[in-house]
């Protein structure tokens, strides 16, 4: 049932991917088990459904994230890749509750073990450097921000199509960090990127 709900998520059918997590977790609490691996799943799927969908209470997603979290730390160890996806997941969560300190911590925590599971240049790396990177922008720490975000852009420049729509999230983040500071001609030229492959998103 977690993957039903994660096609009708992708759909937009999200009253319906709600209902379809809740019941995934229902029946893994039901069942003889254990199945702690596959509950946590289910878990944070409805945890990220909850914080990235507005129609849904954000502080939903806190208690799911967390639990989520505490049974991969416990089954799968701290250091897994799988421990470091959550962690990343409640990083974001607290980035958009504007408790930024607390997402640059955790976002580091899952950067260490995502770098041992992927590699320097991995993908998960370059999610993980975007989320510190705008948790410490928001902190007014603008030089290690761009330091983490003219990472993450590089990976993602390396490794995705040059109109992917996630570079672009990359290049608005960083040039986030400069018009902060003033400098709009460092600025400006990312923009101009940024809404190049916006554009031509919208038109595919």
């Amino acid at each position: 049932m977690t993957d039903l709900g994660s096609v009708a998520e992708t759909q937009g059918k999200f009253t319906e991917a709600e209902s379809l997590y809740k019941r995934a977790i229902s029946a893994y609490e039901k069942s003889p088990g254990p199945y702690p691996a596959a509950i946590a799943i289910a878990i944070r799927s409805l945890g990220r459904l909850y914080r990235d969908h507005k129609q849904f209470n954000l502080a939903q997603a806190e208690p799911l994230l967390k639990r989520a979290l505490a049974i991969r730390e416990r089954e799968l160890g701290t250091d897994h890749a799988d421990t470091a996806a959550t962690l990343s997941d409640l990083s974001l969560l607290y980035f958009y509750e504007h408790n930024f300190a607390e997402a640059e911590q955790l976002g580091e925590r899952a950067l260490a073990i995502s770098e041992k599971a992927y590699g320097p240049e991995g993908l998960q790396v370059a999610a993980d450097l975007n989320r510190v990177g705008i948790a410490q922008r928001d902190q007014q720490k603008f030089g290690p921000a761009e330091i983490a975000l003219k990472r993450a852009l590089a990976i993602r420049e390396k490794h995705l199509p040059s109109n992917h729509p996630g570079i672009a999230i990359v290049l608005e983040n960083l040039a986030s960090v400069y018009l902060l500071q003033g400098k709009q001609d460092q600025a400006a030229p990312l923009l101009a990127r940024a809404q190049a492959i916006r554009s031509h998103a919208s038109a595919s």
